[in-house]
Protein backbone atom coordinates (compact mmCIF):
# COMPACT_ATOMS: atom_id res chain seq x y z
CA UNK A 1 0.00 0.00 0.00
CA UNK A 2 1.76 3.05 -1.21
CA UNK A 3 1.57 6.90 0.54
CA UNK A 4 -0.67 8.46 -1.09
CA UNK A 5 -3.90 5.37 -0.92
CA UNK A 6 -6.72 7.39 0.29
CA UNK A 7 -9.90 5.47 1.50
CA UNK A 8 -13.09 7.45 -0.15
CA UNK A 9 -13.88 9.00 3.13
CA UNK A 10 -10.58 10.32 3.39
CA UNK A 11 -10.60 12.12 0.50
CA UNK A 12 -13.89 13.58 0.87
CA UNK A 13 -12.59 14.88 4.55
CA UNK A 14 -9.63 16.16 2.71
CA UNK A 15 -11.58 18.75 0.39
CA UNK A 16 -14.45 19.56 2.82
CA UNK A 17 -12.12 20.98 5.85
CA UNK A 18 -10.26 22.74 3.18
CA UNK A 19 -13.52 24.49 1.44
CA UNK A 20 -14.85 25.62 4.99
CA UNK A 21 -12.02 28.02 5.50
CA UNK A 22 -13.56 30.67 3.44
CA UNK A 23 -17.08 30.70 4.97
CA UNK A 24 -15.00 30.45 8.73
CA UNK A 25 -12.91 33.74 7.59
CA UNK A 26 -15.77 35.51 6.31
CA UNK A 27 -17.91 35.13 9.15
CA UNK A 28 -15.09 36.40 11.53
CA UNK A 29 -14.32 39.30 9.41
CA UNK A 30 -18.36 39.95 9.77
CA UNK A 31 -18.04 40.26 13.54
CA UNK A 32 -15.21 42.61 13.39
CA UNK A 33 -16.62 45.96 13.49
CA UNK A 34 -13.80 47.38 11.75
CA UNK A 35 -12.58 48.29 8.14
CA UNK A 36 -11.60 44.63 6.77
CA UNK A 37 -12.07 45.46 3.01
CA UNK A 38 -8.71 44.34 2.53
CA UNK A 39 -8.65 41.49 4.40
CA UNK A 40 -11.73 40.06 2.71
CA UNK A 41 -9.98 40.66 -0.07
CA UNK A 42 -6.88 38.45 0.78
CA UNK A 43 -9.89 35.91 1.96
CA UNK A 44 -11.18 35.77 -1.32
CA UNK A 45 -7.74 35.28 -3.16
CA UNK A 46 -6.56 32.38 -0.86
CA UNK A 47 -9.59 30.60 -1.53
CA UNK A 48 -9.24 30.79 -5.10
CA UNK A 49 -5.90 29.29 -4.44
CA UNK A 50 -7.53 26.75 -2.48
CA UNK A 51 -9.81 25.56 -5.10
CA UNK A 52 -6.43 25.86 -7.79
CA UNK A 53 -4.20 23.13 -5.41
CA UNK A 54 -7.55 20.97 -4.63
CA UNK A 55 -8.66 20.26 -7.88
CA UNK A 56 -4.74 19.78 -8.55
CA UNK A 57 -4.68 17.15 -5.84
CA UNK A 58 -7.78 15.36 -6.38
CA UNK A 59 -6.53 14.61 -10.11
CA UNK A 60 -2.91 13.10 -8.91
CA UNK A 61 -5.24 11.21 -6.12
CA UNK A 62 -7.51 9.92 -8.76
CA UNK A 63 -4.81 8.92 -10.96
CA UNK A 64 -2.96 6.86 -7.99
Amino acid sequence: MSPWHFSADSKAMIFVTSQKTMALALAILASIKLATGNAIIVCLIFHFFQLFMDSFIASIIQNK
